[in-house]
């Protein structure tokens, strides 16, 4: 909730949208967390923290795709 409020009071905020991004990869809200880890990165491309977090979950969220294609979940 505290990120969602920090983004909506500045959504040009790349931190607070990286933050809200682990947030929602936290909770499971994959599609959620690739949003927000991308518009953090379009906000600031060179802001080594924000990018070691989204290839991390970049990573893992991958992983979960191919696994739920061979499971046949969505």
């Amino acid at each position: 909730y505290r990120w969602s409020k920090a983004v909506e009071l500045d959504p040009e905020n790349a931190s607070a949208r990286n933050n809200l991004a682990v947030a929602h990869e936290q909770m499971g809200e994959f599609d959620e967390a690739n949003k927000e880890y991308e518009r953090a990165r379009e906000l600031e491309p060179n802001n080594i923290y924000i990018r070691q977090n989204y290839e991390l979950f970049r990573e893992a969220y991958e992983r979960k795709k191919r696994t739920d294609r061979r499971s046949g979940s969505n």
